[in-house]
């Protein structure tokens, strides 16, 4: 668990760099795979990685530091996302086993790396094992490389940089990828088929990017987490959500151009459903009105959505009256939250009103 000494690598002598001097992904990355191969020296036969020290002192500016997964303090061995850090640093390489190409975590999140994403992650065979890449929070940009080659990849998180062009077609290839975010970014074009019908896909957080058109009509039943808020994606809420059934439990389509009603099929399939934002679009119908598969005697959105906590249809152009129902539902029902101002909505507010 001990840093290595200094190793004389003439004429780059790296190893006494201070960090923050050195903000270019791609140098990071070559770091890594230089570190990597004299890591696994001395330490093939039990694995090996190190972490990135964002704020190196005077005392403290050589890296990277070693250390052994072994070690209780090794980020990798942490558990969760938010735990893997090591004072304040979340950046970290995760080797195990006896070679190089058993690398299965390149995290270098928050470092305000520079530049764009080196097509090494998809050739070099030190990454082709990873199972998590994170480049969330830092200053990225160019493009979304081809990462065909990274065929257990489960997570992958490029959240909060400046990256552009469209999501590649190739992601096709990451039959294993549960977790795709790529929020707060400047990409562009439509949110692909190749994505939403991963077989293992759980979770996609594309909100905050210039993705417009119309939303692939091919959905896998895995996911349970959809925001594709405030982008420009036009056309109808696609009815083929409703494939996706009770696993899914987050949607927000909000701050977008989609026009037309609610999907039937939505109100009747989405039974695990929590969160439904819907709200700053150019949706229109009424919120009321008895919809198939609900029960008897029960009308609109939530009635059919028995899981639903939180509404959200502000800004639209619903019409007609507010159904009562919304206010009659059983103490049991879970819904707390529910926004319907800045429509088209008629009449007087239901009588039950007063017995929320």
């Amino acid at each position: 668990g001990t840093r290595r000494p200094p190793v004389s690598c003439p004429p780059l002598d790296w190893h006494k760099a201070p960090l923050h001097s050195m903000r270019s992904i791609a140098a990071y990355i070559a770091v890594a795979l230089l570190a990597l191969q004299l890591a696994s020296a001395d330490e093939k036969d039990h694995g090996f990685g190190f972490f990135f020290n964002a704020d190196p002192t005077e005392d403290d500016r050589e890296l990277p530091w070693f250390k052994s997964p072994r070690d209780r303090d090794f980020p990798g061995n942490a558990g969760t996302k938010e735990s893997n850090t090591v004072e304040g640093s979340a950046a970290y390489v995760d080797c195990k086993g006896r070679t190089t190409d058993l690398c299965t975590h390149l995290v270098l999140e928050d470092m305000k790396l520079v530049g764009p994403i080196p097509e090494e992650l998809n050739t070099h065979p030190a990454f082709r094992n990873l199972v998590e890449i994170n480049l969330s929070y830092n200053q990225l940009d160019g493009r979304i490389p081809d990462l065909s080659n990274l065929e257990k990849l489960q997570r992958l998180y490029l959240g909060d940089n400046r990256i552009s062009y469209g999501i590649p077609a190739t992601i096709s290839a990451l039959t294993q990828l549960k977790e795709f975010e790529a929020y707060n970014n400047d990409l562009t074009g439509n949110v692909p088929s190749e994505l939403t019908n991963l077989a293992a896909i759980r979770r996609i957080y594309l909100a905050g990017n210039l993705l417009d058109g119309e939303l692939p009509s091919m959905w896998s039943n895995t996911l349970s987490f959809i925001d594709l808020s405030d982008n420009a994606l036009t056309g109808n809420i696609p009815s083929e959500l409703a494939t996706i059934g009770a696993a899914l439990k987050e949607l927000d389509l909000s701050h977008n151009f989609f026009t037309g009603t609610i999907p039937k099929d939505l109100l009747t399939s989405l039974k695990g459903l929590y969160f439904f934002y819907i709200d700053h679009n150019d949706l229109d119908g009424t919120l009321d009105g008895v919809e198939p598969g609900c029960p008897e005697g029960e009308v609109g959105v939530d009635w059919c959505l028995d899981s639903l906590k939180e509404f959200c249809a502000v800004g639209n152009h619903f019409s007609g009256a507010i159904p009562t129902s919304i206010f009659t539902q059983p103490l049991d029902r879970p819904l707390r939250v529910l926004k319907i101002d800045d429509n088209e909505l008629t009449g007087e507010l239901p009588t039950e009103v007063g017995l929320v």
